[in-house]
């Protein structure tokens, strides 16, 4: 069980290009792609069958930006929508100030990159639709539980050593329900392995979609250490 996170996929009649679509490519593209790391293996399926469908929708910086740069040097006007959430780091914003033509639009869930796309890469404003994460509201829902702690949620941006120093000495149990990412070191972590071993009330570890519902039941409440940013780090959670 878990909560819906792509219900777009269903009512739109889209077709996922994950890694069971890869393996249903013809023989001498799947033998290519085995030497080739996912997402870039992603861009150049969605580049190669861009024409069967009415647009291709990309999500994540990672994918947009080298498909959009296909579309370019392709001189193809299939229609792409990107969800993007970072879009102000100078490697990011630099080329996508010369792909916005292959861009038809940018969906944005902070405000703060909005405007970065207004004024750094001259995004018109009619490209740029704001908009907020949504809640599958069926799954996350209120349980009848008794809260004996807190928690902390999320791995992006977090400032999970300085959340450890307030509590190290209160005799208050939380989890941070939080991991690494394809083996990316957050900055976290370096933070986490300097403060110690951790007493007994507190804990950090993965959880999945029905312990970490089962988690938020338990806390009383969360909490959102960020380290100081420009993007909506910590809205899902929150």
């Amino acid at each position: 069980m878990s909560p819906r996170i792509s219900y777009f996929g269903k009512e739109l009649n889209t077709e996922f290009l994950d890694d069971t679509f890869l393996r249903r490519v013809p023989s001498i593209r799947k033998f290519v792609y085995r030497f080739l790391p996912i997402s870039l293996a992603q861009v150049l399926e969605a580049f190669l069958v861009r024409k069967q469908y009415d647009a291709v929708l990309s999500w994540a910086e990672h994918l947009g930006i080298p498909f959009a740069f296909l579309l370019t040097i392709g001189f193809s006007r299939t229609s792409h929508i990107a969800i993007f959430s970072w879009v102000s780091k100078p490697k990011k914003a630099i080329p996508l100030k010369y792909l916005r033509s292959h861009i038809d639009r940018m969906i944005l869930m902070s405000s703060v990159q909005r405007n970065a796309a207004l004024a750094r890469m001259n995004y018109p404003p009619e490209k740029l639709p704001l908009l907020n994460w949504s809640v599958d509201t069926k799954f996350w829902r209120p349980m009848s539980k008794e809260t004996d702690m807190i928690c902390a949620v999320g791995r992006e941006m977090r400032d999970y050593g300085t959340l450890l120093v307030a509590l190290k000495d209160l005799n208050i149990p939380c989890h941070i329900a939080a991991g690494t990412f394809h083996g990316k070191k957050d900055a976290w972590i370096t933070a986490v392995e300097q403060a110690g071993p951790l007493p007994e009330h507190l804990s950090i570890g993965r959880k999945n979609y029905l312990e970490l519902r089962e988690l938020y039941a338990r806390s009383r409440f969360l909490v959102m250490p960020l380290l100081e940013t420009d993007t909506d780090n910590g809205t899902t959670s929150i």
